[in-house]
């Protein structure tokens, strides 16, 4: 596995080479380390849905 940190540009770009390199992929896992406290999983749940998932957004309305 690996690990992804950074701005939204940055996280984009990355999965989307990722993407590139594995053309089957459909899913990512999110995850924190133990002892994150909810509220800023929250947040950076949030953060990821609004900043990063709708770049990938074509990609998701195709499956549905």
């Amino acid at each position: 596995g690996a690990f992804l940190a950074g701005p939204p540009d940055r996280i984009i770009e990355r999965l989307k080479a990722v993407e590139k390199e594995y053309p089957g992929l459909d899913r990512i896992g999110v995850s924190h380390p133990v002892g994150t406290p909810q509220s800023v999983i929250t947040e950076q749940l949030e953060w990821f849905a609004k900043e990063v998932m709708p770049a990938f957004k074509s990609k998701v309305a195709a499956k549905v």
